[in-house]
């Protein structure tokens, strides 16, 4: 992942919860989620965060496989 992060310097790769996703809100443009639907307890919940951290012009993409 580090060698990632050093050529990539507009992207941000975060490991967090994503029903308590550590940033303010509205400040993603884009939020992906891959094969982790499994895990999600409280689905519900984890839209509406999703929602509070994206930019009123951002979206989402998810896939469960």
């Amino acid at each position: 992942m580090r060698i990632f992060q050093r050529r990539l310097t507009c992207v941000k790769i975060l490991q967090a919860s994503v029903a308590d996703i550590p940033v303010e809100h509205a400040t993603f443009h884009l939020i992906a989620a891959f094969q982790t639907h499994y895990f999600w307890s409280d689905f519900e919940r984890i839209i509406e965060e999703v929602y509070r951290v994206l930019k009123p012009d951002g979206g989402s993409c998810s896939a469960k496989i």
